[in-house]
């Protein structure tokens, strides 16, 4: 309890001493990160292969390249995310200064998960440096590699004070949580999300919660089932399914269910060789708890491909399943592994109506040649995230925010919205003691004629841009001025 209250403690002094605060320092900590995953690229890909059986070149694509692209964004766009944005005024503030600015919260906990574990704890981390933010960085304990690396790492490039790291699993997690932070960004399932809620909670504490669940994939008969199949599959087995994102099973007209088990079975040949444990491009399951938990899944369904496992070295090759109940016991958890079950849908009415029985999902997918029929499901649905005629791509554009809905999460972050989750958009407004006749619009004695008066300089908006603006000024300098006639008169009587 102590070690984890000094190590927080010396987060908030340092955040407190105010050297985090300044541009140039938020900018030398991004290029330090850089400078690290350059400098230390090997030793992440061997940790992260240690932890998941990833060869250099997927560690590399699914977790370094995302790194960079998010520092070089932070980098380069630091200077306008944290400019003050001006707010537009009313005729009461024209000449006034009115803006939000963004500051740190000032000392965040970020607890990372273990499938992606450098980029689901470095992401976050990238966010919150820019926004100025003192960090208390959680790596999971599972991908144990990875976290003592990111323990070893940090501290070398990083301002050791401002950024520690802390290892270990469920009692020094639960420790840290009772510590008083600004904010908390957890990446995992939705039970452990309820306990960092609840601890959260103690301190009023706002939470980012990136959670995951049952994200469904309709396939519309309208569509090129060779494509949409190609793409379901390179989503749902990559990282050995254990993606929070991944397209957790398939809804489909019965009378294409056995052609979609055929492009999946061909895809996967394609991509991973007729002997898929020995590709270098196919994961394993993390541990053999969580092995033995999917194979759980497996019983009593009807395999029409795959099903083949190995528990000495955690491994299970991609499956999918047919003819699949929305009552079995693979429907009643997220996946999180490489089982894909196919059900059947008579329309897409009863993909909707099955996908809205169900907690909001973290990512849906849609596959059809009709733009409207895709329109229609999102509209008609909820999820954290969309993907039509693809999966998981809506993740790498950095425009759009990450997060989830209901049970699948709250908060989002990625780029500039990670900046945002990590900071407090500050309302500020700087008025003009002049014209103080306006002013006293507000002050007793109330009269009618103030009311009158009230109502046109907070009802008489101006939208239209440059000539609004003119126009707007225009009649701000003709109310005052008839306001000070009027007022003179009224207050003199």
């Amino acid at each position: 309890m102590e070690k984890m209250q000094q190590i927080v403690g010396r987060a908030r002094a340092a955040f407190n001493s105010g050297r985090c605060r300044s541009l140039e320092f938020r900018m030398q900590q991004l290029k330090a990160v850089e400078r690290m995953v350059r400098e230390k690229e090997k030793e992440i890909m061997a940790a992260i292969k240690a932890d998941l059986h990833k060869s250099g070149v997927n560690a590399y694509s699914h977790e370094i390249l995302t790194v960079l692209r998010e520092l070089a964004l932070a980098m380069d766009e630091l200077p306008s995310w944290a400019a003050p944005q001006p707010v537009q005024k009313n005729l009461l503030t024209m000449r006034d200064e009115a803006y939000i600015c963004y500051e740190p919260l000032g000392v965040v906990l970020i607890i990372g998960a273990w499938n992606y574990p450098f980029v689901l704890v470095m992401q976050p981390l990238i966010g919150a440096i820019a926004a100025g933010n003192a960090v208390v960085v959680k790596p999971s304990e599972l991908s144990e590699n990875v976290a003592q690396l990111v323990a070893d790492l940090l501290p070398q490039y990083l301002d050791q004070e401002l950024y520690p790291v802390v290892t270990g699993g469920v009692p020094e997690t639960t420790e840290l949580l009772k510590q008083r932070f600004d904010h908390i960004l957890y990446t995992g399932n939705s039970a452990v999300g309820k306990i960092v809620m609840a601890a959260a909670a103690k301190h009023l504490t706002p939470v980012t919660l990136e959670l995951g669940g049952k994200s469904p994939c309709y396939i519309d008969k309208d569509c090129d089932l060779a494509v949409a199949c190609r793409r379901i599959t390179w989503g749902k087995y990559m990282n050995c399914g254990q993606t929070c994102i991944a397209p957790d099973y398939v809804l489909c007209d019965p009378s294409i269910q056995s052609e979609v088990v055929e492009n999946i079975k061909a895809t996967l040949q394609e991509f991973y060789g007729e002997d898929v444990k020995s590709s270098p491009d196919y994961e394993r399951i993390i541990n053999k708890r969580h092995f033995k938990r999917i194979l759980g899944l497996l019983e009593g369904q009807k395999i029409a491909y795959g099903g083949e496992t190995d528990e000495a070295s955690c491994f299970i090759a991609p499956t999918v399943l047919t003819d699949v109940s929305p009552e079995s016991k693979v429907m009643e958890e997220e996946i999180f592994g490489p089982v894909l079950p196919i059900l059947t849908v008579k329309s897409v009415d009863e993909a909707i109506e099955f996908i809205n029985h169900r907690e909001k999902p973290l990512a849906l997918y849609v596959f059809s040649n009709n733009k409207k029929l895709i329109k229609r499901v999102i509209s008609e649905t909820s999820s954290g995230g969309v993907t039509g005629n693809d999966v998981i791509m809506h993740f790498f554009l950095s425009t759009l925010p990450f997060g989830g809905v209901g049970n699948s999460g709250m908060g989002a972050y990625h780029a500039k919205h990670t900046f945002e989750t990590f900071s407090h958009r500050r309302s500020c407004l700087i008025k003009d003691l002049k014209v103080e006749v306006v002013t006293k619009l507000r002050h007793p004695p109330g009269s009618q004629k103030k009311v009158d008066w009230a109502e046109f300089f907070l009802l008489k908006q101006c939208n239209k841009g440059r000539v609004g603006l003119l126009i707007l000024a225009l009649l701000g300098i003709v109310a005052a001025a008839v306001a000070k006639v009027t007022f003179g008169s009224l207050l003199s009587a």
